[in-house]
């Protein structure tokens, strides 16, 4: 189960510019598997079976521009998305090309505090039978997923079917936080927080490096990890382009 305590909430709440991580179809897959080997319920048919959060209120949320996602909310605030195979459950609420909202909220507008009933940008969808109470996701087989109430279970969507994460081939590598994106070979110091002594830039061809001359000098026998250009830049402090153009501008 996933739990979120109160500095993790006031995080996500604080960072609603942050790219929001995506749940695919083996992400749930796995988290099935691992309820499989664990439940003794005899009469367990896995529909109880469900992702709930604590001390939180969690909302599911579909927004302009992205007709084939359901996120899921704090305080208003994405913190995670499912990423649908078709859309198909949710495309009622979108015009054809995704790019306006249509139709209006389900919930009752004297029990709805998101100001979602203009749906300018984003609508939020409450259940029917608690409107304030949280959304738990319950997972189903072949890579579907409810959103129920976590309260007394009534479903608010039924039966998502949730895509399949994208494969990518090398030099890039598909990372759950930042997308599709050029990899970089990282020694353990740097991921530790050291600067990064050697910096090779990633290209269409060839992955890029950022290592401590140590690791470099034992050719690679230390401790290496890959690690995707968007968190290798966060551990740069932002400064990732920065930091290549001084070094090719120097080798130039």
């Amino acid at each position: 189960m996933i739990k979120l305590n109160l500095k993790a909430q006031r995080e996500i709440a604080a960072q609603s510019s942050a790219p929001v991580r995506n749940l695919y179809a083996e992400n749930f897959d796995e988290m099935l598997k691992e309820h499989r080997k664990v439940c003794t319920d005899p009469k367990c048919d896995e529909s109880q079976f469900a992702v709930s959060f604590k001390k939180v209120i969690v909302t599911p949320m579909v927004r302009v521009g992205s007709p084939k996602e359901v996120f899921l909310t704090i305080h208003s605030e994405p913190f995670q998305s499912i990423h649908l195979a078709t859309g198909d459950e949710i495309k009622h609420l979108f015009n054809e090309n995704g790019s306006q909202l249509v139709g209006d909220c389900q919930c009752g507008k004297d029990l709805c505090q998101s100001q979602s009933h203009s749906l300018t940008d984003v609508a939020f969808l409450h259940q029917k039978c608690h409107p304030l109470h949280s959304t738990a996701v319950a997972i189903l087989s072949g890579g579907r997923v409810s959103l129920v109430c976590k309260t007394c279970g009534e479903p608010l969507i039924e039966s998502l079917q949730v895509a399949p994460r994208p494969k990518v081939e090398p030099p890039f590598i598909f990372c759950d936080h930042h997308g599709k994106q050029h990899s970089y070979v990282v020694c353990r110091h740097v991921v530790n927080g050291q600067e990064p002594e050697v910096l090779e830039r990633a290209t269409k061809t060839e992955i890029g490096l950022a290592s401590c001359r140590k690791c470099v000098l034992h050719k690679f026998k230390k401790d290496f990890g890959v690690s995707c250009a968007g968190h290798l830049n966060d551990r740069l402090k932002g400064k990732l382009e920065q930091r290549l153009e001084a070094l090719e501008t120097v080798a130039a």
